[in-house]
């Protein structure tokens, strides 16, 4: 966990199993009065070249990731409501 810190990680140790997980969006957290959510939606393979344009380009124009951030948005919408 040292080597891949996520925003939402966590451990749990018993003596006959272990479980460890590590994901880099953070669904739902509380900060005083605010709410945050940052959840990750969408596949885009990762490569040097690709600029960060590029790639806004390339989820703007890309029907199944734009429903996928759309469903994604919903969800999020429905578990704060």
């Amino acid at each position: 966990m040292k080597i891949n810190s996520s925003p939402e990680s966590f451990m749990i140790r018993d003596k006959d199993f272990s479980i460890v997980s590590c994901s880099p969006e953070t669904l739902i957290d509380k900060k005083g009065n605010n709410i945050i959510t940052k959840p990750i939606a969408g596949t885009l393979k990762k490569n040097k070249k690709i600029k960060k344009l590029n790639a806004l380009k390339f989820f703007r124009n890309n029907d199944k990731e734009t429903k996928e951030h759309n469903m994604i948005v919903d969800m999020e919408r429905s578990d704060l409501s």
